[in-house]
């Protein structure tokens, strides 16, 4: 894959000047990679909730009566565990990020009127490696 030379501004940070097509086809493509990765991760963490157990006691003697699964299917564990709602979180700030400059770039190609030349993103790193 091509990376553009990343200029600095005088400020210090830099940034990537990339065509709206090329920025809308990273974005596509990364938000597919990371849907993918949270949904891994989400399978992941319910996998390991099927495994736990909840033990109920008799109160103040701590006997054990009865023993179940905590969650008894994979579709309850991936709706109703906390564990799964955190890994569903993974990538987050690279999926909006993604999101918009997906949004943008197709306001740029189809919707502002600017011929294809001037159809031009200038992308600070953070954004672009979000975009990788």
């Amino acid at each position: 894959m091509f990376y553009p030379m990343l200029p600095t501004l005088t400020n210090g940070t830099s940034y990537a000047m990339l065509k709206a097509r090329d920025v809308h086809r990273l974005a596509m493509a990364s938000l597919v990679e990371i849907e993918g990765q949270s949904n891994q991760a989400a399978n992941a963490a319910a996998r390991q909730c099927l495994e736990e157990y909840c033990v109920h006691r008799i109160p103040f003697l701590g006997i054990p009566y009865y023993r179940h699964k905590r969650y008894p299917s994979m579709a309850i564990a991936l709706e109703h565990a906390p564990e799964v709602a955190a890994a569903k979180m993974v990538g987050w700030g690279d999926r909006i990020a993604c999101e918009k400059l997906r949004q943008m770039a197709l306001w740029l190609m189809y919707d502002s009127g600017y011929p294809e030349e001037l159809q031009v993103m200038q992308i600070s790193v953070n954004d672009f490696y979000s975009l990788l």
